[in-house]
């Protein structure tokens, strides 16, 4: 036995012959019994630290030499087979992209003919800086009569990739894109997903177009919307974080300030922001949820990460947020409207009311006993402003005890439940509905 795991009693009796008495031989006997555990635990705990170094020894072994985004590119594959996601198209992907980027995707003259001319309006992308396949772009004007429009559009996909053929059976494989830090899996393609199917900047490119009027930035009461097919162009593409600082009084970006009609550009782009303000601030009134969390961003020199930096929503983002929120209102009416049923995801209410009340009695706020939105914002709007700091950590349990959503079919003659915490406009007055997108 190794003396320093002995138990205090037999390292004394070293050396020793003892000829015990029954009483001693009781605890002879508890404590050889004891040792012999001791023993085991330290034998079985050895071996576990020999094992951890040779596997240690063998992963050091694997990943020696490599980059950080070698490393990292190295580890993101692994996930994706472990989750039996797919890395990799297939040869027959790869085939079917180079037969559309050599011979383009020719569409019916009827097909053709449902996509309106909307190149002249003032789009722009608004994005992170590294985003390589931009999905949606916005626009705003003011009207001569003093309405006010909105428009998002959003990348049409689907006349390029024909129901069931190969990539669309690789797209339906992995449902998403996934990204890493240092790489990207594409749900598409890089070829449709990062330039033909992408809004690039000054490229032509087919969208999905969601358009509504207001009676003013003061009086958002609907006057008409609809969804439609449209050709738009992307006059520039406009990063987050130096949005966000132009958007509050600050230098304007070169993107913006290079960008042929650059003024009037901007002069739309501030209608964007007052617009989205105006109705973040009626879901507000309403009793919508507020949450923040923290991203963060791994900071690359070369192939050698350098940082990390921790970033959270700003204005921008916000302003992309309140639009996209706004789109998804849209088209669930337009569906509605047209009685098509929908597949939604949803927080009906949350799991456990019980236990974010318990969780805000811990700073001094008693909840109501039935579920009520406002007065859980009003706890999450007080967190924010006496603790800042740790807000998206508050913010991160409150969302866990919220619940996962859950994806609902609703038929054509059904109203949407709604979603917990994002409220919206109906189409008409100043009513209010739930949309169907996360807090």
């Amino acid at each position: 036995l190794e003396p320093e795991i002995l138990p205090e009693g037999l390292k004394n009796m070293e050396g020793r012959h003892l000829k015990p008495n029954e009483k001693n031989r009781k605890r002879s006997r508890s404590q050889k019994t004891k040792s012999i555990q001791q023993y085991r635990h330290y034998k079985n705990k050895k071996e576990d630290n020999d094992h951890q170094g040779r596997r240690a020894a063998k992963v050091s072994t694997e990943w020696e030499g490599l980059t950080d985004r070698q490393a990292l590119k190295k580890l993101a594959g692994e996930l994706m087979t472990k989750h039996e996601l797919l890395a990799e198209a297939s040869e027959a992907c790869v085939a079917q992209v180079a037969k559309i980027v050599k011979e383009g995707v020719k569409l019916s003259e009827e097909h053709e003919a449902l996509y309106k001319d909307l190149r002249d309006l003032p789009w722009v992308s608004i994005d992170n800086d590294d985003t390589r396949d931009i999905d949606q772009l916005t626009a705003a004007m003011l009207l001569p009569n003093g309405n006010v429009r909105m428009l998002i559009s959003v990348a049409d996909c689907d006349f390029m990739v024909a129901k069931k053929d190969v990539l669309d059976v690789h797209a339906l494989h992995n449902t998403t894109s996934v990204y890493t830090a240092a790489q990207v899996y594409p749900m598409l393609p890089i070829e449709l997903s990062y330039d033909l199917t992408s809004l690039n900047p000054h490229e032509e490119r087919k969208a999905f177009i969601m358009d509504i009027t207001y009676v003013s930035v003061d009086n958002l009461e609907v006057v008409e919307e609809s969804v439609y097919l449209g050709i738009v162009y992307n006059h520039a593409k406009l990063a987050y974080p130096s949005m966000s600082v132009w958007l509050k009084g600050g230098e304007m970006p070169p993107a913006l300030a290079n960008a042929k009609n650059s003024e009037y550009l901007a002069e739309t782009i501030k209608l964007q922001d007052q617009i989205a303000r105006a109705i973040l601030e009626n879901r507000r009134k309403n009793g919508a949820l507020e949450f923040e969390s923290l991203q963060a961003d791994v900071i690359f020199h070369e192939d050698t990460v350098v940082d990390l930096i921790a970033s959270g929503q700003n204005r921008a983002q916000k302003l992309i947020e309140n639009f996209m929120l706004t789109a998804n209102g849209i088209t669930s009416r337009f569906l509605r409207s047209h009685h098509s049923a929908s597949i939604q995801r949803v927080v009906r209410e949350p799991e456990k009311w019980e236990a974010i009340r318990e969780f805000a009695s811990g700073y001094g706020t008693t909840l109501p006993v039935d579920v009520d939105n406002k007065a859980l914002r009003r706890f999450l709007s007080e967190r924010r402003v006496e603790d800042p700091v740790t807000f998206p950590d508050l913010s991160l349990t409150i969302i866990k005890l919220m619940g996962r959503g859950e994806y609902i079919f609703t038929a054509d003659d059904e109203d949407s439940i709604g979603h917990f915490g994002t409220f919206f406009f109906k189409n008409r007055g100043t009513r209010t509905s739930k949309l169907f997108k996360e807090s």
